[in-house]
């Protein structure tokens, strides 16, 4: 990266200001210009005072201000109306020609394909960069990023990532993409906590300890839930290899039966409990209980499997 680049942010809460400490102490180390331009919506928050007090801190007055002067402008904020407001009357038409602007905001694929298209528009540089990881991750630079967009432009930028993170997966061209896989990945977290809190809720009223529980999700039903993944990826649903669809219906009910009982509703399973039901009267009883993924597979519009289609005994 070249040493002349000057670089921007703009939104330091709380995932903001681990990131910015780091891209900090990243440009004191490296760079002739050891200052970052800083411009957020409140100038005396906490988190705006607390990076004030370093060196490389230096305050703008406005978005358009940090935007007139930096070559690499970084931005994380907290919805798809901040981060379009604030590109359109801040940063788009200001930033110039070449220069990049990462943005690393959690909002909807379509609005960063938007962010895109502004910034061809205008001859400057758009990358989607949402991030895996809590504010700790990021005051640790333990974040995971997710790069997408020109792949020059990823490696114009790679090193300024890396001093944020601790892995960097680059997910290609289309800004969207990089959105699409953020938002999957907080539905397994969301959905995976849902579970949780309601397995936890079903093993007190049963008298088993929360540390029991745990020490059985981690160390066998978290590697669990990665090799069923692999099973759905790869067609590996053939009959009497696995755990059979009509014993996993059965065993759901059991599960549905036990939570009504303690009035828990099981959203998760209620789903697939469904599914399970769809795909045994498809005629695939007999076959592994992940054969719930080509029934929302077909409901989504997309084949029910992926690449060859496997024979299934039916």
């Amino acid at each position: 990266m070249a040493q002349e680049e000057t670089i921007g942010f703009v939104g330091i809460g709380n995932m903001g200001i681990g990131i910015a400490r780091n891209l900090m102490k990243y440009v004191q180390y490296s760079y002739s210009q050891k200052v970052i331009y800083f411009h957020n919506r409140t100038k005396d928050a906490p988190n705006v005072l607390s990076l004030s007090q370093d060196p490389a801190f230096q305050w703008c007055e406005s978005t358009s201000e940090v935007a007139a002067k930096s070559t690499i402008l970084f931005t994380i904020l907290a919805n798809d109306n901040a981060i379009l407001q604030t590109a359109k009357e801040g940063i788009i038409g200001v930033l110039k020609p070449g220069s990049v602007h990462i943005d690393m905001s959690t909002i909807h694929p379509d609005t960063s394909s938007e962010l895109q298209s502004l910034h061809m528009s205008k001859g400057s540089l758009f990358l989607s960069c949402p991030v895996f990881g809590r504010p700790d991750a990021a005051a640790a630079a333990k974040l995971w990023v997710l790069a997408a967009g020109d792949q020059a432009t990823i490696d114009r930028v790679t090193p300024l990532l890396n001093a944020i993170g601790e892995k960097l997966i680059r997910i290609g061209p289309d800004s969207k993409a990089a959105l699409a896989l953020k938002l999957i990945g907080n539905m397994f977290i969301l959905s995976n906590m849902q579970t949780m809190a309601e397995g936890l809720a079903m093993a007190e009223h049963a008298g088993i300890s929360s540390e029991t529980l745990l020490e059985l999700s981690g160390k066998f039903f978290a590697p669990l839930s990665v090799a069923y993944g692999q099973r759905m990826a790869t067609n590996q649903f053939a009959a009497n290899t696995g755990f059979a669809a009509t014993l996993g219906l059965k065993d759901a009910t059991l599960m549905t039966n036990l939570a009504a009982s303690n009035n828990i509703q099981l959203g998760a399973i209620s789903a697939a409990k469904q599914g399970l039901q769809e795909a045994i009267s498809k005629g695939w009883g007999n076959v592994d209980w992940s054969v719930v993924s080509p029934v929302i597979r077909e409901k989504s519009g997309l084949p029910p499997f992926p690449g060859e289609p496997p024979s299934l005994t039916k």
